[in-house]
């Protein structure tokens, strides 16, 4: 019976003994698995497997986790689909990561220690980091240390980019703004929605775009997945990346997901701006932004305004029925995308 067609149980058993077989190659001889969980943590896009490993008084733990994907929705399917070139992209990222961290000798950051990539399993073993992601710190009466700690992601994300990502001058990919304004058109026809501030903001990013066809921006291979939950905070403060999907691109494409991520929360949308307020928000983002120093001004308005279009448009199917709180809502997020494109903060 292959893999594809067992039981969850017998997946979750399999997973279980081909990790404690790579005990002893990563951590050396007399190194064991210690008892394991009868469920591995299922999150949206991967399965977590806690491990526990020693020998006498060391003890280690770690993290393996195995992608899923819209082919491969379950651990079954992900197991039998094999080893994932994404997959490896992503531990060799966390591998350079980990290097770039360690060079730049810097305390404020801090990094998850990669282990070993199980081909077979297409799991990636890390160190278990004590840490909580940066969402879970913009509670409603987060405090002014929060400026701090965006200002050193900033500078961990400009390191990333440099020290990893090649980050240099090269000319915008015209087809790469396009293609993401043609997909957001046709998204919201097919939604049969259409916010008339909305469909301005993407006309004017579209003629945004024809302008910058061309120019020289930074470029990198970027992380491409960043988001408030990617960001770690350890204790002391340190900043760590988590998770990294690299691929080129344009290098403010990270910066502007985040700091739409920031401004766009979802108690910001359904209070009306006011919770967290605009003074915090604008703290937060300009310690991030003054942390990485971007260059490119009007190709970072371009990716902040597709980066507050994108959520717009994905959030309209939630915003039919919130009544009243839509208005709220969308007049948020019409600011934010104005804001963008003028070059606001």
């Amino acid at each position: 019976m292959s893999l594809l067609q067992s039981s969850s149980r017998l997946a979750v058993e399999h997973v279980w003994v081909r990790l404690g077989e790579m005990v002893a190659e990563w951590f050396g001889d007399g190194f064991r698995l210690l008892e394991t969980p009868a469920e591995p943590e299922r999150r949206s896009w991967s399965y977590q497997f806690p491990m526990i490993v020693e020998q006498g008084s060391q003890r280690h733990r770690l993290v393996a986790k195995i992608p899923v994907w819209e082919e491969a929705p379950n651990l079954e399917a992900a197991l039998g689909a094999g080893p994932q070139a994404d997959t490896r992209a992503e531990y060799e990222n966390l591998v350079a990561i980990a290097e770039a961290v360690r060079n730049a000798g810097d305390p404020d950051f801090t990094a998850v220690a990669p282990i070993g990539y199980v081909p077979d399993l297409n799991a990636i073993v890390t160190g278990y980091l004590p840490s909580r992601p940066m969402r879970d710190l913009l509670r409603p009466r987060a405090g002014s240390g929060l400026a701090a700690i965006f200002a050193r992601a900033g500078r961990l994300l400009r390191l990333y980019h440099e020290a990893v990502g090649g980050l240099r001058r090269g000319p915008l990919p015209g087809a790469d703004p396009q293609e993401r304004l043609d997909e957001l058109v046709g998204d919201l026809d097919r939604l049969g929605v259409i916010p008339r501030r909305l469909v301005a903001g993407i006309d004017s990013i579209r003629r945004l775009a024809r302008h910058l066809e061309g120019s020289e921006v930074c470029v990198a291979t970027i992380h491409h997945d960043l988001n408030l939950a990617n960001i770690l905070v350890a204790p002391g403060g340190r900043v760590a990346l988590l998770d990294p999907s690299p691929e080129p691109g344009v290098a403010v494409e990270d910066l502007t997901k985040l700091v739409v991520a920031v401004r766009t929360l979802p108690r910001r949308l359904l209070s009306g701006g006011l919770v967290p307020g605009k003074g915090a928000v604008t703290s937060w983002t300009r310690a991030l932004l003054a942390g990485y120093r971007p260059a490119d001004r009007e190709a970072t308005a371009l990716y902040r305004g597709l980066a507050v279009a994108r959520r717009w448009v994905d959030l309209e199917p939630r915003l039919a029925g919130l009544g009243p709180m839509r208005v709220l809502a969308r007049g948020v997020l019409a600011g934010e995308l104005e804001d963008a494109l003028a070059e606001r903060w």
